[in-house]
């Protein structure tokens, strides 16, 4: 049964990459002139081959590195906290034990994802020149689970186009995606036990145990999987069926090493500019820079070309009048000696008439549009054009965002919130945020999801700052003259919405209980100083009344008596 069902699924499975077969093709056009270290579609890569031998100008592929390099730098840096935690609700995100739960999270992924243990830049890198390139890239997200005392982590990974085929459902979501592999014997062995492999397999172990054996991974909807037969995928504790199954299998043996359930679907496939009718997405830069890509190809050959024939001109020579020529440094060239020069010279340059800078100005042209198509334009901050203010400055950048944002906005969504989501899921899986008893009551049935810090939400969150103190100054103002009794706004919201806008952490800002409190806390403070003032007035009154019945008792003794007394008293007397 089980190798029915292995070779069920590799004829579909390569139903699929056949059907992909024209896509590969186009990519590797593409990546012959932009990306050369890629340019192994439908060709492979010798080792210690020259892969830029076919190229002559550099141009196309420094822009395509440039536009791939941007990616991070705007939209993933790490040294920014470039995303964050939220319900979409701002007055749900607003309340501090909310806030503080939601930073929690955010800090939590971000470790998690930095953990050089993840593979997060070196996977993600590869997979921004994937998508700058061919509007594609498969990044798999999975936790790698480590025996104890070790800590599981998560592992990302990215794949070549090449060997990954992928199906859309009726959302267009991908739920299925082919993965064409390759183990060793000995790595076989370790994964999937001696028992699962087949003879030829654990011979190899023994005798080669680094020969390579391909593997086709199948990740489907388990439901789906269910019309082949039933399985052993669900969860072993709750018995559930997982809702997606992962399928190995030896394709050269035809034998299924393992079927496992999945929590989610393990591979983040963002998608740059896509087609009706298709499931395979495409770069808009590279398709607008291919032609130009080829072209100044062509027309750098043929200014070098230009170039050399002027500083090295072709020669021309009579016939039978030049015996030898050697135009080396401190060489001779020989001529007959009974050639007449008054017949012309024997040995000459021929003059070219062309004009090479009207070939350098053509590629210059061709050069500022492949500059546009990669966005470069877009993507560098344009020369001041005279010396600017702090603020002239940031409103420069500012703008400059904004022409961003038809750019990177996709990218956004389809990539950054996708790859934020699964690793979400599995860091819940693995009980990295806590116990449920740790979410507040306001969050356990709110949606999450993320949003992105960029220069513009920035100024915008300074601006309710600027706004909050300006409306305050005019508020003062007009009691200070007295155009008004009370205030017309509630203070207290106005500063904590001025202290939401500093976008300092949320651990700043004090909870309703924590408020109550300390209210409770300073009213009690205050009534216990009251006390202690009453008692302390009460004193210094029966202390005076005292004094007076002194004072008069004094005056009314006899002269004698007076005498008698102390110093002190007599003076009070």
């Amino acid at each position: 049964m089980s190798k029915a069902r292995a070779k069920e699924l590799i004829d579909f499975s390569n139903r699929l990459f056949v059907h992909k077969m024209p896509l590969d093709s186009l990519n590797q056009e593409i990546a012959e002139n932009i990306y050369p270290q890629r340019a192994d579609f439908t060709s492979k890569f010798v080792r210690g081959e020259d892969f830029t031998a076919h190229l002559i100008d550099s141009y196309p592929s420094q822009l395509r590195q440039e536009l791939g390099d941007s990616f991070s730098a705007l939209l993933r840096a790490k040294d920014q906290q470039w995303f964050r935690a939220t319900t979409q609700d701002e007055a749900v995100d607003a309340e501090p034990e909310n806030a503080r739960y939601l930073e929690f999270m955010t800090s939590r992924i971000k470790s998690f994802l930095y953990d050089p243990r993840s593979q997060f830049v070196k996977a993600t890198k590869q997979g921004d020149h994937d998508y700058a390139s061919f509007g594609n890239a498969v990044i798999s997200l999975e936790e790698r689970r480590l025996p104890p005392p070790e800590r599981s982590h998560l592992m990302l990974r990215n794949y070549h186009l090449r060997d990954c085929a992928w199906l859309e459902d009726e959302i267009t979501e991908i739920d299925r995606l082919d993965l064409k592999d390759s183990m060793s014997g000995r790595t076989m062995k370790r994964k999937f036990g001696e028992k699962k492999l087949h003879d030829s397999v654990n011979k190899a172990c023994k005798d080669e145990p680094h020969k390579a054996f391909e593997i086709r991974v199948v990740v489907m909807p388990s439901d789906e999987y269910d019309y082949i037969g039933p399985t052993a995928y669900s969860d072993a504790k709750t018995k559930k069926k997982q809702p997606f199954v992962r399928c190995y299998i030896d394709v050269s043996n035809m034998t299924l090493l393992r079927e496992e359930g999945l929590i989610d679907f393990p591979f983040i496939v963002p998608r740059w500019h896509m087609v009706s009718g298709s499931q395979y997405a495409f770069s808009p830069a590279a398709m607008s820079a291919l032609p130009d890509a080829r072209m100044t190809q062509q027309l750098t050959w043929i200014l070098l070309e230009a170039g050399e024939k002027a500083v090295e001109p072709p020669l021309i020579a009579t016939e039978e009048a030049v015996k030898s020529v050697d135009i080396r440094s401190g060489k001779l060239s020989w001529v007959d000696k009974e050639y007449d020069e008054k017949l012309g010279e024997a040995l000459r340059p021929i003059k070219i008439e062309g004009d090479i800078n009207a070939g350098l100005a053509l590629r210059q042209d061709v050069r500022e549009i492949l500059t546009r198509a990669f966005y470069a334009d877009r993507i560098r901050l344009p020369d001041p054009t005279k010396e600017m203010t702090a603020y002239e400055t940031s409103k420069r950048i500012e703008e400059h965002i904004r022409n961003l944002l038809p750019l990177f906005e996709p990218i956004e969504v389809e990539y950054n919130v996708r790859l934020l989501e699964k690793a979400f899921t599995q860091m819940a899986n693995m009980g990295a945020f806590g116990g449920r008893d740790l979410i507040p009551d306001a969050l356990s049935d709110e949606q999450i999801t993320w949003s992105f810090q960029t220069p513009i939400q920035e100024a915008s969150s300074r601006l309710m700052v600027e706004r909050g103190q300006e409306t305050m100054a005019i508020v003062a103002q007009a009691q200070q003259l007295g155009m008004i009794a009370t205030s017309p706004v509630h203070g207290t919201l106005v500063v904590k919405d001025m202290v939401r806008g500093v976008n300092g952490p949320a651990t700043w800002r004090k909870t309703e209980d924590e408020e109550a409190a300390e209210a409770e806390a300073t009213a009690a403070k205050s009534a216990i100083e009251g006390a202690a003032q009453e008692l302390a007035t009460g004193a210094e009154v029966v202390g005076q009344v005292s004094d007076a019945s002194m004072k008069a008792e004094a005056a009314m003794m006899p002269m004698q008596e007076r005498l008698a007394l102390p110093a002190a008293q007599r003076q009070a007397a």
